[in-house]
């Protein structure tokens, strides 16, 4: 890959929030995922076994000479570092042992030089560096693949907004009524093919998805029944290779796949057709417009220029070109830009912006400003954040799911629901405990860069909501089990009333009743009769009447 220069003109990360379940040996697909524990689904020691023998390689966090990771590690809180890297514990002799309360587990796959993602923007190629493949695994159930690519070739703004516009998306958002369906939306923002080509994959062939499985829905039913007349679910979206390729057969993406599978794990998008995405851009012309002084729009309120710039908000957004932002409101547009953006070093020209799928820098370009290198920073104690984060809110919906399922599961097997119920109550305390931070570094830069994370990602309010549906589960859980004491109690008292009568004959006729011995020889004889008759009928005619009334 051609390097004319000594620095990248941007650097990019395309990120997957992915849940996954393991799915057991004695997995029953007449069932549901909610009825397996969900400690065994989201066993971490499971899914690495299945990852043996695979391009994907565990490697414990360490520094080794390295200032960047020094500073990435001195910048966090130390109850923080526990949960961002994978570091060694005690009893791990090495990369194949996970201790049980590692809360994530850090896998990688090797890249070579020549390696490359490949994006055809409606015609237009791009051709960038693939300088690694992470995929952060958490005992919560979700996981973040990661592609982390550099540009060294194309410096112009408009290339840099089409990389990440085409580059990001993996499935297409809408199908027009015309054949080819995926022709429009190729016009618009799906790539025509993307390519991503590492040595240690698919025997070093280039990996490729053009999405024309999407040109032919009939095979794209939401189910169907086979000719036993078993229902069959099938999943619409396909995952593109350039997912599926990294993963061997022990992983699966339908529904579909899910019938007769054993040992394996089924993975999930829990994005739309969008990848989160990372960018840092170098641009000395960008980054000195942007700290001009201007009048806003109230026509009384001086800011930056940035707030007007038509190329920061499609760079936020990730749109394509700035001549067609996604908002025909410059009211709106000035305001979505003033906060959602993180102007504090903006005199020095470097900014950074946040929104929900996206966390995107511009700053000048290093071969002429190269202190402080704010890439580097982006590429660790940032991108660290935006994993973060990113693993908070996918384990908030992935929690979400649960809920539903577990209310469902509730309507048929309240035995079970309530053991599953207790479970995920305890896998939500530790995800409040170990994962969702609400601050992970002293440095001021870091704790308002991710406050800004949590505020636009909205996740405060997501776990708050959550909290009350879990608390809801747990009160649910609560409700039944004060039905069963509830039952069990009622089982006593209508035992007591059955034997009523015999208890009452007992108590006037005396304990001595039983030790004379004609009342075990002369069975006809008086005394029988009336313990018969008032002990013993009575409390069968009462035996039927509640049998019947079914009280």
């Amino acid at each position: 890959m051609a390097n004319k220069t000594k620095y990248p003109f941007s650097v990019h990360s395309f990120m997957v929030p992915l849940r996954w379940d393991y799915l057991p040996s004695d997995f029953d697909i007449k069932g549901s995922k909610e009825s397996i524990d969900f400690d065994i689904r989201t066993d971490v020691k499971e899914f690495a076994k299945l990852l043996e023998n695979t391009a994907w390689k565990r490697t414990f966090y360490r520094i080794n000479n390295s200032p960047e990771l020094y500073n990435e590690n001195t910048y966090f809180h130390a109850f923080a570092t526990r949960t961002l890297f994978d570091m060694q514990q005690h009893n791990e002799i090495d990369e194949s042992v996970i201790s049980d309360n590692k809360t994530m587990v850090y896998y990688e796959i090797e890249t070579d030089e020549n390696d490359y993602y490949k994006i055809n923007a409606d015609h237009k190629i791009y051709k960038l560096k693939l300088s690694g493949l992470s995929l952060h695994i958490y005992n919560t159930g979700v996981a973040i693949l990661t592609y982390n690519l550099e540009n060294w070739q194309y410096a112009e703004s408009e290339q840099i907004l089409q990389i990440n516009e085409f580059g990001r998306r993996i499935y297409p958002q809408f199908l027009s009524n015309e054949k080819p369906y995926t022709e429009a939306t190729k016009k618009t923002f799906l790539a025509r093919e993307l390519e991503i080509q590492s040595a240690k994959l698919n025997y070093g062939i280039p990996i490729q998805d053009d999405f024309t499985q999407y040109d032919t829905l009939e095979i794209k039913d939401t189910h169907k029944v086979d000719e036993l007349g078993n229902y069959q679910p099938n999943t619409i979206i396909d995952i593109p290779n350039i997912i599926k390729k990294l993963f061997n057969d022990n992983f699966i993406y339908t529904a579909k796949e899910e019938i007769n599978t054993k040992n394996r794990i089924r993975f999930n998008i829990l994005i739309d057709d969008r990848m989160f995405f990372q960018s840092w851009f170098g641009n000395n012309a960008l980054a000195n417009s942007f700290s001009k002084e201007i009048k806003l729009h109230d026509n009384e309120t001086n800011g930056f220029a940035y707030a007007h710039s038509n190329f920061w908000y499609a760079y936020m957004y990730g749109d394509k070109t700035e001549h067609n932002l996604g908002i025909a409101n410059k009211f709106m547009q000035e305001k979505n830009s003033i906060d959602n953006t993180y102007d504090r070093w903006v005199e020095y020209g470097t900014l950074f912006g946040f929104t929900r799928d996206s966390f995107v820098c511009i700053s000048k370009d290093l071969e002429t400003f190269r202190k402080p290198d704010v890439r580097i920073h982006m590429k660790t104690m940032y991108y660290q954040m935006a994993v973060l984060c990113l693993a908070q809110r996918a384990t908030v919906l992935r929690f979400s799911a649960e809920v539903s399922g577990l209310a469902d599961l509730g309507k048929t097997n309240k035995a079970q629901v309530s053991k599953r119920i207790q479970q995920l109550y305890l896998n939500y305390i530790e995800f409040i405990n170990k994962i969702y931070f609400r601050e992970v570094t002293p440095q001021i830069q870091g704790i308002e860069i991710y406050s800004k994370f949590q505020q636009i990602m909205n996740i405060h309010n997501d776990v708050k909501d959550l909290d009350n549906e879990i608390s809801e589960l747990h009160e649910y859980v609560s409700l039944l089990q004060d039905e069963e004491r509830n039952e069990e109690a009622a089982k006593l008292n209508r035992l007591a009333t059955i034997f009523l009568p015999a208890t009452l004959v007992f108590g006037i006729l005396g304990a001595n009743f039983f030790n004379d011995d004609k009342f075990l020889s002369e069975f006809l004889s008086i005394r029988s009769i009336l313990w018969i008759a008032f002990g013993f009928i009575p409390s069968i005619i009462i035996y039927y009447i509640l049998k019947n009334k079914r009280l």
